[in-house]
């Protein structure tokens, strides 16, 4: 699946792929920041293993400098993440 997540100061685009199997075991999981034309400016791979992740569904947002913020929260913890884009 795919998703965009938003549209940075300078006019780019920030989205992101999760390519998973049935099961929900997540191989890719990668952001992008790209023109709007197309030209990828910049990607991160976020996980580097493949793994069954509990932390769904994943809500992100582009900040005004390309980096990505994201959010976790459960009964005990509340965590912000954000992934430089830079």
């Amino acid at each position: 699946g795919g998703n965009i997540y938003g549209i940075d100061a300078s006019g780019n685009v920030c989205f992101g792929l999760i390519a998973c199997d049935s099961n929900g075991i997540i191989y890719r999981d990668r952001l992008y920041r790209c023109t709007q034309d197309g030209k990828v400016l910049k990607e991160l791979d976020v996980i580097d293993e493949p793994i069954l992740s509990p932390e769904l569904p994943r809500h992100r947002i582009a900040c005004p400098d390309g980096d990505i913020m994201t959010f976790y929260c459960n009964e005990e913890e509340y965590a912000i993440r954000i992934y430089s884009m830079k």
